[in-house]
């Protein structure tokens, strides 16, 4: 986030090319962000924001206690219920429900 600040995320996914050394220099291309139980969406926003506000191009929250996940980009960075996890250019698709079905 700056030369003094970082984010850790749960998963980090960048293109291919190079990232920086030993610390990531280039914002990932996909975030994803898993709630354990005694998380809050509420206190995730800021993150969230600052994730979009410095590059990244996608953020999956994906809380597996409710079953939900939520996807945010640039376009829409308030983000938005999804039953498919998305991402575009490189094109991914993961169905939430096998997803979820993975983590049981």
């Amino acid at each position: 986030m700056s030369p003094t600040r970082f984010r850790v995320a749960d998963v980090a996914v960048w293109r291919s090319g190079p990232i920086g050394q030993r610390i990531p220099t280039v914002p990932p291309f996909l975030v994803v962000e898993i709630l354990s139980p005694e998380d809050r969406l509420v206190r995730l926003q800021p993150k969230i924001r600052e994730y979009l506000t410095h590059g990244v191009e996608w953020v999956w929250v994906i809380d597996p206690d409710d079953r939900r996940a939520l996807s945010y980009s640039p376009a829409d960075p308030g983000g938005a219920l999804v039953d498919e996890l998305r991402t575009q250019n490189p094109e991914i698709t993961i169905p939430l429900a096998g997803l979820l079905s993975a983590l049981d």
